[in-house]
Parts: C-alpha cells; sequence; structure tokens
C-alpha cells in the first residue's frame, strides 16, 4: 500500500519508529489520526520523499527476518547480524518509547500513573540493556572475532545470567500491555504503546535465542 495514502494514525501504530518521523515533520498523528499522509504532508516534495524513504526503511529494519540459516553464518557475520538486527535496534525501539511517553501527557490521573511505570520501567531496561550490550560489543564480541580462548566460567556465563535478567522482566510488559488495554482513555496512544512494547518483548527474546543457542555454543 502506498505510505501517503495511508492514515497518520495508520502509520503510527503498524510502522516501526513512525511517531519519531510523524513528530520531526510536524504531523500531529494523534489528533488527526483518520488525516491519510499526502493530506497531513505541508513540507517540500524532497522532504516527502525522504520521509517515505525513512518509513520504508525502518519497516525493512524491523520487518521479521529469516533467521532459520543463521547457523551456516560464520562467526564474524553472526556476529555483525547481531549488532546492525538487535543491538542497533533495540537502542532505536527503546529510544522511541521515550519520546512517545514524554510526548503524550495525558489528562486522566490513571493514565498518568500507567504512563509513568512505563517510562520508569524502559529508563531502567535502557541502562541494563545498554551496559549489557556494551560488554558484548567491547569484551565478548571481540574475543569471539579473534577465536581467541575464552575462559570458564567467564563473560559468556555472565551474559547468559544476564539473559535470565532481561528474560524474568516480560511478565512485566505483559502486565503494562494488559492494562493499557483496560484503560479507555487515549486509546490510540494506548494501542501505539502495546505494539512497541510487545514488539520490544519479541525482539529481545528472539536476539537471546540467537546468542544462547547459536553463537555462544561455539566456545564451548
Amino acid at each position: 500500500m502506498n505510505l501517503l495514502k495511508q492514515t497518520t494514525g495508520q502509520l503510527a501504530l503498524h510502522h516501526p519508529l513512525a511517531t519519531q518521523t510523524l513528530k520531526q515533520m510536524n504531523i500531529d498523528y494523534l489528533n488527526n489520526p483518520h488525516q491519510k499522509l499526502e493530506e497531513a504532508f505541508t513540507s517540500t516534495e524532497d522532504d516527502m520523499i525522504r520521509m517515505s524513504q525513512q518509513l520504508i526503511q525502518n519497516q525493512c529494519y524491523a520487518s521479521e527476518q529469516d533467521d532459520s540459516n543463521l547457523k551456516e553464518y560464520s562467526t564474524s557475520q553472526l556476529i555483525d547480524y547481531i549488532l546492525w538486527r538487535y543491538h542497533q535496534w533495540h537502542r532505536a525501539q527503546l529510544n522511541a518509547l521515550v519520546e512517545l511517553l514524554d510526548d503524550t501527557p495525558s489528562q486522566h490521573d490513571d493514565q498518568q500513573r500507567l504512563q509513568s511505570e512505563i517510562r520508569a520501567f524502559i529508563h531502567a531496561q535502557t541502562l541494563d540493556l545498554e551496559q549489557h550490550m556494551q560488554k558484548e560489543e567491547a569484551i565478548l564480541f571481540p574475543m569471539m572475532q579473534q577465536n581467541s580462548a575464552i575462559p570458564k566460567p567467564g563473560p559468556i556465563q555472565v551474559m547468559m545470567r544476564e539473559h535470565e535478567i532481561h528474560q524474568s522482566q516480560f511478565p512485566i510488559i505483559d502486565q503494562f500491555i494488559c492494562r493499557l488495554n483496560q484503560t479507555p482513555h487515549q486509546a490510540l496512544i494506548n494501542r501505539i504503546l502495546v505494539h512497541q512494547l510487545n514488539k520490544f518483548k519479541v525482539d529481545l527474546s528472539i536476539h537471546i535465542h540467537i546468542e544462547n543457542n547459536i553463537l555462544f555454543p561455539r566456545f564451548g
């Protein structure tokens, strides 16, 4: 479907990181969710083309990947894939969630409390996940790419324990999703939050699976 023919609400709900792109173009998708993008756009044609390209790029970036042949990748290829598909993507996902929460304050007390709880959770997740990914990027992955001997117990076991901690947070995300679905106020923003939170959980789960079951076993 032509992106320009979609409504701003559809784009915000279904296209990864579209909320950030629409914000950059000063398009109010929350108050005018039924307006088509081509009608909402007031900038130059070149800007419209750039925005469409950005939306398409994000859609490709976040689309479901065929991970069935990852076992055939070399270690360097697999690490490069993880860095591109998951490390960079998680950073973008979490940043988009924070911006979305900051840009959509609610007038309802129950929604304010819920958004405040989600914001605090995302902030903690961002710090924990960033520290985890930086340890992989700075220590573990270079050792693997150089085929260096990795001590046991060592960094792999540390990373796997941290994976367990991250997975233990999934029920909290599920609880947020349940509460968002039950809150009648600001239906569109809640649907966007549900979509983005669930996407983050699914992507992180796959990320952990690839490292635990494909990458790490190569090193004993």
